[in-house]
């Protein structure tokens, strides 16, 4: 990892833990109620997986649009794309089952919990390649 990669790595993951600082203090606070189960039938973690993957897809794209290098605009459409058909609409209709009830099923919570995660994996990638880009010298 070079220089540009670290300094841009830790400002993603300083946003991360940032973000993530309301699951910390409800988590918190369901272990003291013993009901940390509470924590995957609420839509918390779906609310921010909708905010990460909303991040990641501002960041990524103005890092390419600051960026003085050619970019192929194909693959950057693509993986903009896949990032909101993949990641945030997901999130949106998990949000949407738990909150309605919808739907309860243990399925529904689990994938919940697996597209929290990968909203924090999929910030780190392309966070850090929309920060490197940002962080470019002029």
């Amino acid at each position: 990892m070079n220089s540009k990669e670290g300094k841009a790595i830790w400002v993603i993951i300083t946003e991360v833990l940032f973000t993530n600082i309301p699951i910390l203090i409800i988590t918190f606070l369901l272990f003291i109620k013993n009901d940390i189960l509470k924590l995957f039938k609420t839509t918390d973690l779906s609310f921010v997986s909708v905010v990460l993957f909303g991040q990641t897809l501002i960041r990524f794209i103005s890092g390419i649009a600051k960026s003085k290098g050619k970019k192929k605009w194909q693959l950057m459409a693509f993986w903009c794309s896949m990032i909101f058909i993949m990641g945030s609409i997901p999130s949106i209709i998990l949000l949407v089952l738990i909150d309605t009830q919808t739907i309860e099923s243990l399925v529904i919570y689990v994938l919940q919990v697996v597209w929290f995660i990968l909203s924090i994996v999929v910030y780190i990638i392309f966070g850090t390649i929309g920060q490197m880009y940002l962080d470019e010298e002029e």
